[in-house]
């Protein structure tokens, strides 16, 4: 009996931290009260143990430790639930929706950028002396317009990836299509920029940060304003961004990004993971 309380709690704490992942996955908005919140749990946990070291019977001390732990996997459940029930882009059509699904702040997305990017370059001329340098070594992959999308003329970027990020804008070009069933496309409207770009465009965009994750080749920016459609299956703008978020929510889901929804530039800003 001893074994059967011992899978019983570890199926409980197995289905809580299943649980609160996804949620830290889904809900980027509350990720700090996420975190908060396990280390409560965690705290929750430790105290119920102390306690119940001090019960004589085994068997109280397995009943109240497992029951303790329903609170949290309860919660954790109901959060799960919810985020499947009102968080899905394709059941949504207005801006704020999309920004609090699409909320990964800055500070996170650098995060991810710093761990997976190349070294920021200062200027044009410093990146395109090393450029062919870092494509020969698989540092870096050129970004072409092709049957899944499209780059748009960049003023204030260069159109190269880290080779990770580059296979992700494809994942989501191929996931975009497929939900869509069309052979549409969006348009990439930034890419790689160099601290002399950051600094140029911050003269015409507020919104753009000195320490830009574009700098270090693993985030681009996708418009969800404009598409250029499948002349064969003609879908409107709205039908096309509701498939493109589907698509950004399905692999930001699966750990694969970081996303922003940017209103005023009309894009989103993604950051490879």
């Amino acid at each position: 009996m001893k074994k059967l309380s011992y899978i019983l709690n570890i199926i409980s704490l197995a289905v809580a931290a299943a649980t609160l992942s996804y949620a830290y996955v889904a809900l980027p908005g509350m990720q700090l009260f996420l975190q908060v919140g396990v280390g409560a749990v965690l705290l929750y946990i430790l105290v119920a143990w102390l306690i119940g070291r001090k019960l004589k019977s085994w068997w109280k001390w397995s009943f109240y430790f497992f029951f303790l732990q329903l609170i949290p996997i309860c919660a954790s459940v109901a959060l799960f639930m919810l985020t499947q029930m009102f968080l899905s882009p394709a059941a949504m059509g207005g801006r704020n929706e999309y920004e609090m699904v699409f909320s990964d702040v800055q500070f996170v997305q650098s995060v991810s950028a710093k761990r997976n990017g190349i070294t920021l370059f200062e200027t044009r001329e410093c990146f395109n002396n090393s450029r062919n340098q870092l494509v020969a070594d698989g540092k870096l992959v050129k970004v072409s317009s092709n049957s899944g999308y499209y780059v748009r003329t960049l003023s204030h970027s260069v159109p190269y990836l880290v080779p990770k990020a580059e296979v992700l804008l494809d994942d989501i070009a191929n996931e975009f299509q497929k939900i869509s069933g069309t052979k549409a496309k969006f348009g990439v409207t930034s890419v790689l920029r160099t601290k002399e770009d950051v600094k140029k465009l911050q003269k015409v965009n507020s919104n753009a940060t000195t320490n830009s994750c574009h700098c270090y080749g693993t985030t681009f920016d996708i418009s969800y304003s404009s598409f250029v459609p499948d002349v064969l299956n003609i879908k409107s703008n709205k039908e096309l961004r509701e498939h493109l978020s589907q698509a950004l929510y399905n692999l930001r889901n699966k750990g694969r990004c970081y996303v922003k929804f940017e209103s005023k530039q009309r894009c989103y800003h993604i950051t490879v993971r």
